[in-house]
């Protein structure tokens, strides 16, 4: 989707009212990736390399494994597997997070009682002996969230269009909340909030979580053990990396989402829990889309009309909060007037084209993954054997799991049909 020499471009030499979003979770990913790369510069840790250690410390060896289990145990804390963190799967760093910290204590016992000669447990003993790293991981572990939550409702299968403006501004606006001053986060316009230094929050009020807030109180009070308590100058290590993190996550949403698309802007009268369709927003569409749509001059008055007796309509008819928005319209299509034409047909039609537009291209990327899978992975799979899987995976008609999928016994005659059939096939090969 480059803007030099790039498909977008050569495809939209051919088809100039061609639109593409591009993919607001990978620009998620991305902020969350930068504010981490921020945050670490100042900090002195890598938490992902610390996640990777930590899990093929224990992976390697069961002996250790049982170890850590005891530990576990001696400090009341439930055993858990370590988890992995995919590097290239940068927001699994979660769930590693999460894990890492359920086991803090039997980790921290662990590695303070234990001893080897390897670089790679010399770096994991520091990083546990340091106060300052459970502080790093509960901050993450508050922070992480906004971006996974913005991220899964973006991988919806039903249409997100309509709302996806709302859902980027309010994402955008509870990172800010989090560290500048409240008469900067006003207005409807994230995107255009200062975020400098002078606009920001002290230290004391920055939000970095209420877990992390109590575990930085309950070190900076601890008196009984010196070595565990944290210093002025570790306390401002602290807030300095948290506060690199959040600016430099908002700022790079705000340079890169789709704020000012107005398509996405405009797509907002679909949304029928707003109670309005402005004319001109549905007016929009049938300019920047005139080829699909293909609406006479006669028909643009009788959209007109529709609009303004759209407003009512809503209003009287429906609690715009309890219904579906493809129910809605797809129902809306059949109203009829006293001389039995229908009401909103032209209406309609501009929405219909709205709702088929995409709002990520999550669903082209779990085809990449599934083609990485099946085929580069599995080389010598043929390329219609590939087909094959891509047309059982993707068209589903529903979300069973494959333990609870239950084959027809037509499946299953057919299963051992083309069974043979390949058996036969590679027999005489073989031969």
């Amino acid at each position: 989707l480059g803007k030099r020499n790039s498909i977008y471009e050569k495809m939209k030499e051919k088809n100039p009212s061609m639109y593409t979003l591009g993919c607001p979770c990978h620009i998620a990913h991305n902020a969350a990736k930068k504010g981490y790369s921020e945050m670490r510069k100042i900090i002195g840790l890598d938490i992902e390399d610390l996640m990777v250690d930590l899990f093929y410390w224990f992976k390697r060896s069961q002996i250790r494994k049982k170890e850590l289990q005891e530990f576990c145990e001696f400090c009341d804390t439930e055993y858990k597997k370590v988890l992995k963190h995919v590097p290239v799967h940068w927001l699994s760093l979660e769930l590693a997070i999460i894990r890492t910290l359920k086991l803090y204590e039997g980790l921290k016992s662990y590695f303070a009682s234990s001893e080897d000669s390897s670089a790679q447990f010399k770096r994991l003993r520091v990083a546990f002996a340091d106060p300052l790293t459970e502080l790093h991981l509960l901050f993450l572990q508050a922070m992480l969230p906004l971006f996974t939550e913005f991220n899964l409702t973006l991988q919806k299968d039903e249409p997100c269009i309509y709302f996806l403006h709302d859902h980027l501004c309010k994402f955008l606006s509870k990172l800010l909340r989090r560290f500048v001053t409240p008469g900067m986060v006003s207005g409807t316009k994230p995107y255009e909030y200062n975020t400098a230094h002078e606009f920001q929050l002290e230290n004391k009020e920055l939000y970095i979580g209420f877990s992390t807030k109590q575990a930085l109180i309950k070190l900076q009070k601890d008196t009984y053990l010196p070595n565990h308590s944290l210093s002025d100058h570790k306390t401002q290590i602290f807030y300095n990396g948290a506060r690199a993190f959040l600016n430099a996550s908002a700022m790079y949403l705000q340079q890169k989402l789709p704020f000012n698309d107005r398509v996405l802007q405009n797509s907002q009268f679909v949304d029928i829990s707003r109670g309005q369709a402005t004319f001109g927003q549905v007016e929009y569409f049938c300019a920047r889309f005139s080829e699909t749509l293909q609406l006479s001059a006669s028909a643009m008055d009788c959209l007109f009309d529709q609009c303004q007796d759209f407003q009512s309509y809503v209003k009287d008819k429906y609690l715009y909060q309890s219904v579906d928005v493809v129910t809605f319209w797809s129902n809306l299509m059949d109203v009829t007037d006293c001389n039995g034409h229908k009401r909103f047909d032209k209406l309609c039609k501009v929405a219909f084209l709205v709702l088929v537009l995409p709002h990520s291209n999550s669903g082209e990327e779990q085809v990449f993954s599934i083609i990485k899978e099946n085929k580069t992975m599995r080389s010598a799979m043929q390329n219609n054997m590939l087909s094959s899987l891509l047309s059982c995976k993707i068209n589903s008609l529903d979300d069973t799991k494959w333990f609870q999928y239950v084959p027809s016994k037509e499946i299953k005659k057919r299963a051992k049909s083309v069974t043979k059939v390949y058996n036969n096939l590679h027999a005489s090969k073989k031969n």
